[in-house]
């Protein structure tokens, strides 16, 4: 290894640079920057083909000739390095740096593992000062971002947080991240909502432009039951709930479910119709429990039995239909 000032036109940009590109404000600032001072920091090349290829420093190589440098200070490498090598050296550099993007630390560590340099997650790890679960985070991520066209607004934080889920709730979930309409430090938090939400529940929470947020997710939740939450989401699209109300109203379901109680119509019923709705659906449930009980659950009942069960079913009916007469003259 020496040091020595080098032609620019003698220096060529490494192709497996970890950096996608190169902003062209921030390379003029530099320049800027370099015609006043110099290029402070030395790039660090090695011998390629008559001449050089970058390591590291390709931002202040271009700068330096949008400058009007004629050479640059430069580490020169002599010793013969593989593409596996020059790459990480790239990628090392720029990750004291933290010059990178998520999607290109993630593309240059998957680029690493799969040159098959180094045997275990762990090696590799070591050369770039990681832990073994970094390494695998970032693979998994590049993996994922490669297959759901995973913006690379996305962090690897972000890919990293929905594990676990199906790919296709994984994706929703990002593109939720990817439109702002996610913060990417509730990603786990939903990730794990949807993990335990019932059907109906998690397509809210999935759903873009307009889907249930997290907080009002985690509120519905706290049902007892499916139907209950169906029941509330429903709600919660005809009434426009604040999460106040949303609070209210299920703290008021729950109640009414602990007392074996029927559901309460909500406060924002706007007819004894509307009203009267909740109370038929509520006679429903008992009717379909009674009457939905599998036949062969009535075996070995004696005739008593078999009656008491039929007188249950016709004053049930004849509740119903009391309710709807009251319904239909109000």
């Amino acid at each position: 290894m020496r040091f020595e000032n080098v032609p620019t036109e003698n220096i060529r940009p490494n192709p497996r640079q970890p950096r996608e590109g190169f902003p062209r404000e921030d390379i003029k600032e530099l320049a800027d920057s370099i015609r006043k001072l110099g290029l402070i920091q030395p790039i660090i090349v090695h011998e390629h083909r008559g001449g050089y290829q970058i390591i590291a420093g390709e931002r202040r190589w271009r700068a330096a000739q949008l400058a009007g440098l004629r050479d640059v200070p430069a580490i020169v490498k002599e010793n013969h390095r593989d593409d596996a090598d020059i790459l990480l050296e790239s990628l090392v550099e720029n990750l004291h740096r933290r010059d990178l993007e998520s999607r290109e630390r993630e593309n240059a560590i998957l680029e690493l593992w799969t040159s098959k340099k180094w045997k275990t997650q762990e090696a590799l790890a070591g050369m770039v000062s990681k832990s073994a679960a970094w390494i695998t985070e970032n693979i998994k991520a590049a993996e994922l971002r490669a297959e759901a066209k995973v913006s690379k607004k996305v962090s690897t934080r972000a890919i990293a947080d929905t594990a676990g889920l199906e790919r296709k709730e994984r994706t929703r979930i990002l593109r939720k991240v990817e439109s702002g309409e996610l913060e990417p430090a509730k990603v786990r938090m939903v990730a794990e909502m949807v993990k335990q939400a019932s059907k109906p529940v998690k397509e809210e929470i999935l759903k873009e432009k307009g889907g249930l947020s997290p907080s009002m997710a985690d509120k519905v939740m706290q049902l007892p039951d499916q139907r209950a939450q169906q029941q509330v989401l429903d709600e919660i699209k005809r009434y426009a709930y604040t999460e106040k109300q949303l609070e209210a109203r299920v703290e008021e379901i729950r109640v009414a479910k602990r007392k074996g109680m029927p559901t309460p119509p909500p406060e924002t019923a706007e007819t004894p119709a509307e009203a009267g709705e909740y109370l038929l659906e509520e006679m429903r449930q008992v009717t379909e429990r009674i009457v939905g009980i599998p036949a062969t659950r009535f075996q070995g009942l004696s005739a008593k039995q078999i009656q008491l069960v039929r007188d249950m079913i016709q004053d049930i009916e004849a509740q119903l239909a009391e309710w709807r007469s009251i319904i239909g003259s109000s």
